[in-house]
């Protein structure tokens, strides 16, 4: 029922976006704003701040008689915000069933074939490839792989220098770096002190008495034209630099 009755006195507390079809293809307002009798898709919900009596109106007459037209307008942004969120997430999950139906979950190899290269899909692109190597598996296959896809990146080098740890005959997360006294191996030990050590000494002592010793493995390094870095150990030295035998616990 329509009424003239002022609105100074209520305060906004919510609304709702409502629509009903009287046919399929046509979509009309579903609400009726109390102030005026006019048929409204928003709705207002307002309450008497004394009584507790509770209306719905449109938002023009909300704006036209006085109540909180910023209030309003936040709750229509946010409420717009949300549909628009939730409709685009409603698209993803329809566009990612679709993808699904068609070539099958991700993680599969058919939905890899499709073209699809996130992560899971990357785990399963077959052995021997560029692709799978990135995706973190180091079979020789896969070793191969990138070696043919990037040879300009990518390369052996039969004798890399490594340092092993003689505590456990594996070899060392060291470095070799430029110093004020020259090049030397910079390692951090199990109590997580830096340690120091020659590099390329004429006597083996020089560095087993620390607890490490040089040796040369096969390398995979990636690198470009003047620098390389060690990617992946292709086999563990038997021997140290000195032709003694590595011991293993």
């Amino acid at each position: 029922m329509a009424t003239e009755a002022p609105l100074a006195d209520y305060v906004i507390t919510g609304f709702e976006t409502r629509y009903y079809s009287p046919v399929p293809e046509v979509q009309m307002p579903g609400g009726t704003c109390w102030h005026c009798g006019t048929a409204i898709a928003i709705c207002v919900q307002i309450r008497h701040r004394q009584t507790g009596e509770t209306h719905e109106i449109g938002s023009t007459c909300a704006e036209r008689v006085g109540l909180d037209v910023t209030e309003l307008k936040k709750m229509l942004r946010d409420r717009y915000a949300t549909m628009r969120g939730e409709r685009a997430a409603a698209e993803r999950r329809t566009y990612q069933q679709a993808r699904e139906e068609e070539f099958g979950a991700h993680g599969t190899e058919s939905r890899f074939i499709s073209g699809c290269r996130c992560a899971r899909c990357k785990t399963v692109a077959p052995h021997g490839t560029e692709t799978r190597w990135h995706a973190g598996c180091e079979c020789l296959d896969c070793v191969e792989g990138v070696l043919a896809a990037k040879p300009e990146t990518y390369w052996i080098v039969d004798e890399y220098r490594v340092l092993i740890d003689l505590a456990t005959g594996r070899i060392a997360n060291a470095e070799i770096v430029n110093t004020q006294y020259g090049h030397s191996w910079c390692v951090t030990n199990e109590h997580g002190r830096k340690v120091w050590i020659a590099v390329g000494p004429a006597r083996r002592s020089t560095q087993t008495k620390k607890g490490y010793v040089e040796a040369h493995a096969p390398m995979l390094v990636v690198g470009g034209r003047d620098w390389d870095r060690p990617r992946m150990v292709l086999g563990e030295p038997l021997a140290d630099r000195w032709g003694e035998p590595i011991y293993r616990p």
